[in-house]
């Protein structure tokens, strides 16, 4: 079985509830840490986890 297809699907979920939950909770965490955390590590969570799935569908077919 080929791994790339969970890990993807799980960084891409993970990534996704991150985004949302950096967006809607902006106030509060960057006039605390002047940085939105949430926001920043959703997006590279959800890119690694879409390029985990673009190679996993992309792959080559054997014969």
């Amino acid at each position: 079985m080929d791994i790339k297809l969970p890990l993807g699907l799980i960084f891409t979920i993970i990534g996704l509830i991150l985004i949302i939950s950096g967006a809607t909770h902006t106030e509060e965490i960057i006039a605390r840490l002047h940085f939105n955390f949430n926001l920043w590590w959703g997006i590279i969570v959800t890119f690694f986890g879409t390029v985990m799935l673009l190679v996993h569908f992309n792959k080559k077919k054997k014969i």
